[in-house]
Parts: C-alpha cells; sequence; structure tokens
C-alpha cells in the first residue's frame, strides 16, 4: 500500500513524465498504456506522466490480446508500455497473425517494466514489434510502489543502464545478507530512500532487488544521474542447489541466447531427495538435437556452475502472460 497527498501525486507524475521522455517519448506520440489500473501503480504512474508529456494515452490495461494489437494497428500507436513478457508475447502474437511490423504497425518505443529481462528478450522485442525500423527501440523502466511507483529510473535511447533520479531518490547497495555498505560498481542489494515523499516518506528502503550503480558518464550527458544497469535477481528468487546460490535470471540470460529457445521454465523440487532442478525449454521440434541440449547445457553450467535436467517440449506449451511472468515453479 502506498498513500499521497496531492503535491506526492504532482511529484510522481513530473518524475514519470521525466522517465518517459528520457526513453524517446514526445508530444503528439500514441502511447498504448497496457499496464493494469486496478491496485496497482504501473497504469496510473505511465498514464499521469505520458499525459504530461504531452502523448495521447490509449487505457487498454490488461488482456484482449489480439484486440490489442488491432487497436496498435488501428490506433497507428507509436509508444507501447508493459512488462517485457507481455511485450515479448505480443510479438509472438503479431508473428502468429502474419502482420508485418515494419510496414502495418507505427511502433516506435517499448517501456517495458516490472520484471526482469534479457539482453536477448530486448532484441527480439524489438524486432518483433518493429522499433528500430521506426527509429526507435525498448527502453527499461524501474520502480515499486514504496517509491511512488514506476519512474524512479529509466533507460535513455543509449540503452546501457537505467538514469536514477537523484534529486527524487536516494540509492545505496548493501551486503544482502551483512547490510554492510558496497563500493561503487559492486552488486547487491538496492536500498533507496525518497527524498520528496509527504505522505510516506521512506528512508533506507531494502527493496531486496539485486543491481549495482554506474558511475561512469553515459553519452546522452546526464551526468548527474548514475545507472543501474536493472534488476539482476532478488534475494528472494535465489534457491540453493548443490551447495550453489543460484538466481533464476542468471539461467533465463543464458537461455535466451539460443534462437531456438521461444519460451522457458524452471522448476526446483524440494518435495523429492536429491533435491530436482529442471529446466524445460520450448523448442520446435526440426531444431532439436542432442547438440543444442549439450550447447544449452554448457550455458547453463558457465552462469550457475551446476548442470539441471533439461526437457525440450512443444512451443506453445508453457504458460503466457499478460502481466509478470512465472518462470520459476518452486515445489516445497
Amino acid at each position: 500500500v502506498m498513500y499521497y497527498t496531492r503535491k506526492d501525486q504532482e511529484l510522481w507524475t513530473n518524475v514519470m513524465a521525466r522517465a518517459l521522455y528520457g526513453t524517446g517519448v514526445r508530444k503528439g506520440d500514441i502511447m498504448m498504456n497496457i499496464y493494469g489500473y486496478y491496485l496497482f501503480t504501473g497504469g496510473l504512474g505511465f498514464h499521469y506522466g505520458g499525459a504530461r508529456v504531452g502523448a495521447t494515452v490509449i487505457p487498454w490495461g490488461i488482456g484482449r490480446t489480439e484486440a490489442l494489437i488491432e487497436a496498435l494497428r488501428d490506433y497507428k500507436a507509436t509508444v507501447i508500455t508493459g512488462t517485457p513478457s507481455y511485450d515479448y508475447y505480443i510479438g509472438e502474437l503479431i508473428k502468429k497473425m502474419g502482420i508485418d511490423p515494419e510496414k502495418e504497425l507505427s511502433l516506435r518505443i517499448s517501456v517495458p517494466g516490472a520484471e526482469t529481462w534479457t539482453e536477448e528478450m530486448r532484441r527480439r522485442i524489438e524486432e518483433w514489434l518493429g522499433l528500430k525500423a521506426h527509429g526507435g527501440g525498448a527502453r527499461m523502466m524501474y520502480g515499486l510502489t514504496e517509491m511512488y511507483g514506476p519512474g524512479m529510473a529509466t533507460e535513455c535511447e543509449y540503452e546501457c543502464g537505467m538514469h536514477v533520479w537523484m534529486d527524487y531518490y536516494y540509492p545505496e547497495i548493501v551486503d544482502p545478507d551483512t547490510g554492510e555498505p558496497l563500493g561503487p560498481d559492486e552488486q547487491g542489494e538496492l536500498v533507496l530512500t525518497n527524498l520528496v515523499a509527504e505522505a510516506m516518506p521512506l528512508i533506507r528502503y531494502r527493496t531486496r532487488d539485486i543491481t549495482r550503480l554506474i558511475y561512469d558518464p553515459c553519452e546522452c550527458g546526464r551526468k548527474a544521474f548514475p545507472r543501474m544497469p536493472g534488476v539482476l535477481g532478488r534475494v528472494d528468487d535465489a534457491f540453493s542447489y548443490k551447495g550453489t546460490k543460484i538466481y533464476p535470471s542468471a539461467i533465463a540470460e543464458r537461455l535466451m541466447k539460443f534462437d531456438e529457445v521461444q519460451e522457458f521454465q524452471i522448476v526446483f523440487d524440494k518435495t523429492v531427495m536429491p533435491y530436482r532442478l529442471l529446466v524445460r525449454v520450448e523448442v520446435p521440434a526440426e531444431k532439436r538435437s542432442p547438440q543444442l541440449k549439450e550447447a544449452i547445457l554448457n550455458e547453463i553450467d558457465k552462469a550457475v556452475f551446476v548442470r539441471p535436467e533439461l526437457e525440450f517440449v512443444d512451443v506453445g506449451s508453457l504458460p503466457r502472460w499478460e502481466g509478470k511472468a512465472k518462470r520459476v515453479v518452486k515445489l516445497e
């Protein structure tokens, strides 16, 4: 739960407008907002910020995905929001519907957020939505309800980390086990202080998100605002297997390097002894081979130092998400 005074709402609107402008959204853009408008800050935050920039905001929300794609074409939307998983799913459906995104859609900017992604997911979203062909790209935004909502940090057109708005928020990186501060460029848990909030001014709030801060200047010139490369994992997502702490995001990054992999699911089963780690990957039947399986397992081993079981499954057999993805299944 987050509380807002009227001034808080105005401040949040302003920082969201700044964040969206940083991604490339401009006055005259048509923004299809596919974050939820229920008890979730995403929908309202993007709506307020988009309107403040001067964009026309279509309050679509979540669901009716095929109709959404038709609306993207009919309304000539230039910006789309949503989680990376939902943008990815929309891209899959666009291909299945036989739509050429470069010729039939007008999308230029995607502003995903609310979950982790990989660079390969970014590349596929940009390709499947036709973003690069229209001079834009997919630019991640970060936020959390306890810090107003989305807008705390966002990528610029150089897509090399999200700028943290230091005049609103003070970030720190600490050791997730001891709470001790870590040095520049060290990876740890993100701790945030909201410097401007009136109704709910949280101080040194532990986000449980794992990241680091980059102080090298960005080509865009925003020298006052350090960057974070995204959420590399969550403290409470990690699990121990064969004596190794595993972040599912590390496995995801390696899986998505393979063009053959369409979707995946990680199953950690503690109901059996010894514990079982299974990775299911969607791969078209004609592209499956022992060599591909071995290559995928080697990549996972490099990332997390264990070799799970790997199972090829049919394309379309794993769940798809219109909100935050749940690719990790823990059985206890």
